[in-house]
Protein backbone atom coordinates (compact mmCIF):
# COMPACT_ATOMS: atom_id res chain seq x y z
CA UNK A 1 0.00 0.00 0.00
CA UNK A 2 3.12 2.27 0.49
CA UNK A 3 3.46 2.46 -3.25
CA UNK A 4 0.12 4.22 -3.81
CA UNK A 5 1.98 7.97 -3.33
CA UNK A 6 -1.16 9.38 -4.51
CA UNK A 7 -3.70 7.91 -2.82
CA UNK A 8 -6.62 10.46 -1.72
CA UNK A 9 -8.61 8.20 0.19
CA UNK A 10 -8.02 5.65 2.80
CA UNK A 11 -10.93 3.51 4.51
CA UNK A 12 -10.01 0.26 6.93
CA UNK A 13 -12.26 -1.20 8.77
CA UNK A 14 -11.76 -4.35 11.26
CA UNK A 15 -8.08 -6.09 9.75
CA UNK A 16 -6.52 -7.73 12.07
CA UNK A 17 -3.66 -5.75 12.46
CA UNK A 18 -1.83 -6.17 15.62
CA UNK A 19 1.37 -4.04 16.71
CA UNK A 20 2.42 -0.67 14.50
CA UNK A 21 2.36 -0.09 11.22
CA UNK A 22 3.69 3.56 10.32
CA UNK A 23 3.43 3.08 6.76
CA UNK A 24 -0.19 3.52 6.91
CA UNK A 25 0.29 7.10 7.95
CA UNK A 26 2.59 8.00 5.06
CA UNK A 27 0.59 9.72 1.91
CA UNK A 28 1.57 13.19 1.43
CA UNK A 29 -2.17 13.50 -0.86
CA UNK A 30 -4.60 11.58 1.73
CA UNK A 31 -7.59 14.01 2.43
CA UNK A 32 -10.13 11.36 3.85
CA UNK A 33 -8.51 8.74 6.39
CA UNK A 34 -11.52 6.72 7.81
CA UNK A 35 -10.29 4.03 10.74
CA UNK A 36 -13.07 1.58 12.48
CA UNK A 37 -12.91 -1.26 14.44
CA UNK A 38 -9.29 -2.14 15.90
CA UNK A 39 -8.99 -3.55 18.49
CA UNK A 40 -5.10 -4.28 18.08
CA UNK A 41 -3.70 -1.65 16.06
CA UNK A 42 -1.22 0.60 17.99
CA UNK A 43 -1.07 4.08 16.62
CA UNK A 44 -1.07 8.08 17.69
CA UNK A 45 -2.36 11.10 16.22
CA UNK A 46 1.09 12.67 16.34
CA UNK A 47 1.64 9.88 13.13
CA UNK A 48 -1.05 12.39 11.79
CA UNK A 49 1.78 14.73 10.88
CA UNK A 50 2.59 12.25 7.76
CA UNK A 51 -0.85 13.59 5.81
CA UNK A 52 -0.43 17.12 5.65
CA UNK A 53 -3.05 18.08 3.24
CA UNK A 54 -6.25 15.69 5.07
CA UNK A 55 -9.85 17.03 5.32
CA UNK A 56 -11.76 14.38 6.78
CA UNK A 57 -10.46 12.28 9.18
CA UNK A 58 -13.44 9.82 10.90
CA UNK A 59 -12.12 7.18 14.23
CA UNK A 60 -14.32 5.18 15.60
CA UNK A 61 -13.36 1.91 18.33
CA UNK A 62 -9.72 2.11 18.20
CA UNK A 63 -8.95 0.62 21.04
CA UNK A 64 -4.91 1.05 21.01
CA UNK A 65 -5.11 4.92 19.89
CA UNK A 66 -3.69 7.15 21.96
CA UNK A 67 -2.27 10.94 21.63
CA UNK A 68 -4.02 14.55 21.86
CA UNK A 69 -6.41 16.06 19.51
CA UNK A 70 -3.75 19.27 19.72
CA UNK A 71 -1.74 16.91 17.41
CA UNK A 72 -4.49 17.62 14.39
CA UNK A 73 -3.13 21.02 14.85
CA UNK A 74 -0.52 19.99 11.69
CA UNK A 75 -3.77 19.88 9.46
CA UNK A 76 -5.60 23.01 10.72
CA UNK A 77 -5.53 24.33 7.84
CA UNK A 78 -7.06 21.94 5.92
CA UNK A 79 -9.38 19.77 8.26
CA UNK A 80 -12.72 20.14 7.88
CA UNK A 81 -14.22 17.05 9.56
CA UNK A 82 -13.01 15.60 12.80
CA UNK A 83 -14.74 12.20 14.49
CA UNK A 84 -12.80 10.95 16.42
CA UNK A 85 -14.76 8.68 18.93
CA UNK A 86 -15.11 5.87 21.54
CA UNK A 87 -11.16 5.76 21.79
CA UNK A 88 -11.02 6.22 25.62
CA UNK A 89 -6.85 7.14 25.51
CA UNK A 90 -7.59 9.91 23.13
CA UNK A 91 -6.83 13.34 25.59
CA UNK A 92 -6.44 17.15 25.63
CA UNK A 93 -8.79 20.08 25.58
CA UNK A 94 -11.10 20.69 22.67
CA UNK A 95 -10.84 24.13 22.53
CA UNK A 96 -7.15 23.52 20.81
CA UNK A 97 -9.35 22.62 17.87
CA UNK A 98 -11.43 26.12 17.98
CA UNK A 99 -9.59 28.53 15.79
CA UNK A 100 -9.22 25.63 12.75
CA UNK A 101 -10.88 27.83 10.34
CA UNK A 102 -12.43 25.14 8.04
CA UNK A 103 -13.63 22.67 10.88
CA UNK A 104 -17.76 22.27 9.73
CA UNK A 105 -17.75 18.75 12.36
CA UNK A 106 -16.68 17.42 15.24
CA UNK A 107 -17.34 14.70 17.40
CA UNK A 108 -15.35 13.45 20.67
CA UNK A 109 -17.91 10.61 22.24
CA UNK A 110 -16.28 8.54 23.87
CA UNK A 111 -12.71 9.89 24.27
CA UNK A 112 -11.56 11.94 27.54
CA UNK A 113 -11.27 14.64 25.83
CA UNK A 114 -12.11 17.64 28.52
CA UNK A 115 -12.99 21.28 28.68
CA UNK A 116 -15.36 23.70 28.98
CA UNK A 117 -18.01 24.93 26.76
CA UNK A 118 -18.49 28.33 28.31
CA UNK A 119 -14.82 29.08 27.33
CA UNK A 120 -15.76 29.30 23.37
CA UNK A 121 -15.93 32.95 22.43
CA UNK A 122 -17.69 34.81 19.41
CA UNK A 123 -14.82 34.23 16.84
CA UNK A 124 -14.18 30.29 18.11
CA UNK A 125 -15.24 27.32 15.70
CA UNK A 126 -16.52 29.78 13.27
CA UNK A 127 -17.54 27.34 9.94
CA UNK A 128 -18.62 24.73 12.79
CA UNK A 129 -22.13 22.95 12.16
CA UNK A 130 -21.95 20.20 14.09
CA UNK A 131 -20.56 19.47 18.12
CA UNK A 132 -20.69 16.46 19.88
CA UNK A 133 -18.72 16.49 23.06
CA UNK A 134 -17.76 13.98 25.80
CA UNK A 135 -18.85 13.65 29.05
CA UNK A 136 -15.40 15.23 30.66
CA UNK A 137 -16.35 18.46 28.88
CA UNK A 138 -18.14 20.49 31.26
CA UNK A 139 -21.52 20.79 28.96
CA UNK A 140 -20.82 17.90 27.12
CA UNK A 141 -23.12 14.69 26.69
CA UNK A 142 -24.66 13.42 29.51
CA UNK A 143 -22.82 16.08 31.55
CA UNK A 144 -24.07 16.03 35.34
CA UNK A 145 -24.17 19.70 36.74
CA UNK A 146 -22.73 20.42 40.33
CA UNK A 147 -24.57 23.45 41.03
CA UNK A 148 -28.18 24.89 39.33
CA UNK A 149 -26.13 28.30 38.98
CA UNK A 150 -23.38 26.81 36.23
CA UNK A 151 -26.77 25.88 33.89
CA UNK A 152 -27.03 29.32 32.48
CA UNK A 153 -23.50 30.15 31.36
CA UNK A 154 -23.42 26.78 29.71
CA UNK A 155 -26.13 27.71 28.07
CA UNK A 156 -25.21 31.15 26.99
CA UNK A 157 -22.34 29.41 25.65
CA UNK A 158 -24.10 27.00 23.11
CA UNK A 159 -26.45 29.97 22.19
CA UNK A 160 -23.42 31.66 20.85
CA UNK A 161 -22.40 28.81 18.77
CA UNK A 162 -26.36 28.78 17.27
CA UNK A 163 -25.84 32.23 16.04
CA UNK A 164 -23.37 31.33 13.75
CA UNK A 165 -24.99 30.75 10.43
CA UNK A 166 -25.07 27.20 9.52
CA UNK A 167 -24.67 25.79 12.97
CA UNK A 168 -26.94 22.98 13.59
CA UNK A 169 -28.85 22.89 17.08
CA UNK A 170 -26.10 21.39 19.77
CA UNK A 171 -28.14 18.96 21.89
CA UNK A 172 -26.17 17.24 24.61
CA UNK A 173 -28.94 14.55 25.72
CA UNK A 174 -29.22 13.00 29.36
CA UNK A 175 -28.12 17.00 31.07
CA UNK A 176 -29.40 16.75 35.22
CA UNK A 177 -28.51 17.92 38.13
CA UNK A 178 -25.85 15.83 39.52
CA UNK A 179 -26.92 13.20 42.52
CA UNK A 180 -24.07 14.12 45.19
CA UNK A 181 -25.55 17.85 44.06
CA UNK A 182 -26.16 19.18 47.80
CA UNK A 183 -29.36 21.31 45.91
CA UNK A 184 -30.63 17.84 45.14
CA UNK A 185 -33.52 16.34 46.88
CA UNK A 186 -35.85 13.78 47.22
CA UNK A 187 -39.15 13.02 45.84
CA UNK A 188 -41.56 13.49 48.87
CA UNK A 189 -44.39 11.00 47.98
CA UNK A 190 -47.52 10.55 46.17
CA UNK A 191 -49.13 13.91 45.53
CA UNK A 192 -46.48 15.93 45.25
CA UNK A 193 -44.71 16.49 41.91
CA UNK A 194 -41.45 15.03 40.68
CA UNK A 195 -38.38 17.34 41.34
CA UNK A 196 -37.37 19.37 38.21
CA UNK A 197 -33.68 18.40 37.91
CA UNK A 198 -33.68 17.46 34.46
CA UNK A 199 -32.33 20.39 31.11
CA UNK A 200 -34.37 20.21 28.16
CA UNK A 201 -33.74 22.49 25.01
CA UNK A 202 -36.57 23.89 23.35
CA UNK A 203 -37.45 26.03 20.24
CA UNK A 204 -40.34 27.82 19.05
CA UNK A 205 -40.19 29.42 15.91
CA UNK A 206 -36.80 30.38 15.22
CA UNK A 207 -36.51 31.35 19.48
CA UNK A 208 -34.33 29.15 21.32
CA UNK A 209 -34.80 28.76 25.26
CA UNK A 210 -34.47 25.78 27.88
CA UNK A 211 -36.08 24.44 30.79
CA UNK A 212 -36.18 22.45 33.87
CA UNK A 213 -37.92 19.27 34.34
CA UNK A 214 -38.84 16.53 36.23
CA UNK A 215 -37.15 12.71 36.16
CA UNK A 216 -38.33 10.20 37.66
CA UNK A 217 -40.66 7.13 37.31
CA UNK A 218 -43.67 8.30 34.85
CA UNK A 219 -41.81 11.84 34.78
CA UNK A 220 -41.76 11.68 31.25
CA UNK A 221 -45.21 11.29 30.64
CA UNK A 222 -46.49 14.19 32.79
CA UNK A 223 -43.40 16.58 31.52
CA UNK A 224 -46.12 19.29 30.24
CA UNK A 225 -47.17 19.45 34.06
CA UNK A 226 -43.84 19.03 35.99
CA UNK A 227 -41.78 21.73 33.77
CA UNK A 228 -40.36 24.99 34.82
CA UNK A 229 -40.88 27.93 33.07
CA UNK A 230 -39.15 28.35 29.64
CA UNK A 231 -35.36 30.30 30.01
CA UNK A 232 -35.62 32.09 26.77
CA UNK A 233 -32.19 33.16 25.09
CA UNK A 234 -33.85 34.85 22.02
CA UNK A 235 -36.17 37.96 21.94
CA UNK A 236 -39.12 37.37 21.02
CA UNK A 237 -39.95 37.88 17.10
CA UNK A 238 -41.59 40.64 16.24
CA UNK A 239 -45.59 40.41 15.81
CA UNK A 240 -45.35 41.47 11.93
CA UNK A 241 -42.47 38.94 11.12
CA UNK A 242 -43.64 35.89 9.25
CA UNK A 243 -42.12 33.45 12.28
CA UNK A 244 -44.63 35.36 14.22
CA UNK A 245 -47.73 32.87 13.92
CA UNK A 246 -45.35 29.84 13.74
CA UNK A 247 -43.82 31.26 17.55
CA UNK A 248 -47.27 31.21 19.06
CA UNK A 249 -48.01 28.12 17.90
CA UNK A 250 -45.02 25.91 19.16
CA UNK A 251 -44.67 27.83 22.54
CA UNK A 252 -48.67 27.18 23.17
CA UNK A 253 -47.91 23.60 22.77
CA UNK A 254 -44.69 23.39 24.72
CA UNK A 255 -46.79 25.49 27.61
CA UNK A 256 -49.71 23.44 27.12
CA UNK A 257 -51.10 22.26 30.12
CA UNK A 258 -50.72 22.95 34.17
CA UNK A 259 -47.48 23.08 35.32
CA UNK A 260 -46.86 22.37 39.11
CA UNK A 261 -43.82 24.92 38.74
CA UNK A 262 -45.39 27.70 37.27
CA UNK A 263 -43.55 31.11 38.13
CA UNK A 264 -40.19 28.82 38.95
CA UNK A 265 -37.64 29.27 36.28
CA UNK A 266 -35.16 26.80 37.95
CA UNK A 267 -35.56 23.95 40.73
CA UNK A 268 -37.31 25.48 43.88
CA UNK A 269 -34.99 25.15 46.61
CA UNK A 270 -35.71 22.21 49.14
CA UNK A 271 -37.99 24.69 51.31
CA UNK A 272 -39.54 25.94 48.49
CA UNK A 273 -40.52 21.95 47.28
CA UNK A 274 -41.70 21.44 50.38
CA UNK A 275 -44.29 24.28 50.89
CA UNK A 276 -45.38 23.30 47.31
CA UNK A 277 -46.08 19.87 48.21
CA UNK A 278 -48.02 21.36 51.18
CA UNK A 279 -49.94 23.72 48.92
CA UNK A 280 -50.88 21.02 46.58
CA UNK A 281 -51.84 18.35 49.57
CA UNK A 282 -54.14 20.93 51.50
CA UNK A 283 -55.75 21.71 47.81
CA UNK A 284 -56.80 18.74 47.26
CA UNK A 285 -58.01 17.62 50.77
CA UNK A 286 -60.43 20.86 49.62
CA UNK A 287 -61.58 19.66 46.72
CA UNK A 288 -62.20 15.85 48.44
CA UNK A 289 -64.29 17.41 51.17
CA UNK A 290 -66.01 19.61 48.58
CA UNK A 291 -67.27 16.50 46.88
CA UNK A 292 -68.85 14.70 50.04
Amino acid sequence: ISNFRELRSLTMTSAPLNGRFPVLFNFPLLQKLEIKYFRYLKWDLEVLGGLPLLREVNIAFNMRLTGKIASLRVVKDSLEVATISNARNVQGNFMDLADFPRLKLLDLIGTSVSGDIRDIGEHDFLKLEALDLPVRVFGGNEFKFQRISDVPDAMLAIHRLEKHSKFRVYKPSHWFLSEPSPERYRWLGRGCPYPPFEIEFVKAGTRRGWRWLSTGRMAWFFCARMACEVNWLDPEPDRRSSDYETYIKDKDRIETGFSAYRGYRQPPTAEQYRQLCDERSRALSRRVRARR
